[in-house]
C-alpha cells in the first residue's frame, strides 16, 4: 500500500491538478491524505467534490498549523502504506503509471528511499529536469537535495524517527533525508523513471540563499 500525502493551504488553483494526477494512477492499492491548514479560499470545497471519485481512498483534515512541515507531519502520523510520498498542491505525477512502474521493480524491495527523476514546473511550462543520483553522500547533500516529490520513503522510517524538524522551515525535509541516509542506516536506491512535475514555484525553490545557511546551520549542529 503506498501512501500519498498533500499538504496545502489557500490553493484552490493548483490542488485539482494533483487530486486527478492520483486519481489517474493505475495502481489501485494507496491512501490519499490532504492534510490542510485551513484554508480560506475554495480549496476545501473543491477537494469535498472529489470524495465520491476517490471511493474511500481519500482522507481530509482541514485545521490551522504550524506550517508546512507541521502539515507533513500530521500525515506521516496517519500514514498507513508501505511507503509514502509527498505530492504538495500543484504536484503531479509524471505520468498515469509511475507507481505501477515503481513496484514492478523487485529489487527495490528492500530499500527505504527509491528515488526518481523530476520534471521542473514553472508556469506549466517544463523548465528542467532533475535526475536522481547513483549514490548519496555527504557532499551531495551539501549542494544539493532529493526531490521529496519524486521520492518514495518508508513509513516506517518517518514514524521511527519523528518526522520533520519544525526549527528548519524550508530545509527540514532535506535534513532528514542527511541524517536517515548519511548519519544512519538507511538505504537508497536510484531509478530512472520520471515520477513528478514539481512546482518550482515552491519556497525551497525561490530562496536558494535561505536554503544554504539553514543547511549550514544542520550540519554545524551535528
Amino acid at each position: 500500500k503506498i501512501t500519498i500525502i498533500t499538504v496545502c493551504y489557500n490553493s484552490e488553483k493548483t490542488i485539482k491538478e494533483t487530486l486527478d494526477s492520483v486519481l489517474m494512477q493505475n495502481y489501485s492499492n494507496y491512501e490519499h491524505l490532504i492534510i490542510d491548514g485551513a484554508s480560506k479560499d475554495n480549496t476545501m470545497k473543491i477537494v469535498e467534490k472529489y470524495k465520491n471519485k476517490y471511493k474511500g481512498k481519500l482522507k481530509v483534515i482541514s485545521e490551522k498549523d504550524k506550517g508546512l512541515y507541521d502539515g507533513m507531519n500530521k500525515g506521516i502520523a496517519l500514514a498507513k502504506g508501505e511507503y509514502t510520498i509527498f505530492m504538495n498542491a500543484g504536484d503531479t505525477f509524471a505520468d498515469n503509471s509511475v507507481i505501477e512502474n515503481i513496484l514492478k521493480e523487485s529489487s527495490w524491495k528492500d530499500a527505504d528511499y527509491i528515488s526518481g527523476n523530476t520534471y521542473e514546473i514553472m508556469n506549466n511550462k517544463i523548465t528542467g529536469r532533475n535526475i536522481s543520483p547513483d549514490t548519496l553522500t555527504a557532499k551531495f547533500f551539501l549542494k544539493d537535495a532529493l526531490c521529496h516529490q519524486s521520492t518514495f520513503i518508508k513509513t516506517e522510517r518517518l514514524k521511527r524517527y519523528g518526522g520533520y524538524d519544525y526549527e528548519y522551515p524550508i530545509t527540514a525535509d532535506a535534513k532528514f533525508f542527511f541524517e536517515d541516509i548519511v548519519l544512519r542506516d538507511a538505504k537508497y536506491a536510484k531509478t530512472d523513471i520520471f515520477i513528478s512535475r514539481y512546482d518550482t514555484s515552491g519556497i525551497s525553490s525561490c530562496n536558494t540563499n535561505a536554503v544554504q545557511q539553514e543547511k549550514m546551520r544542520y550540519i554545524s549542529a551535528l
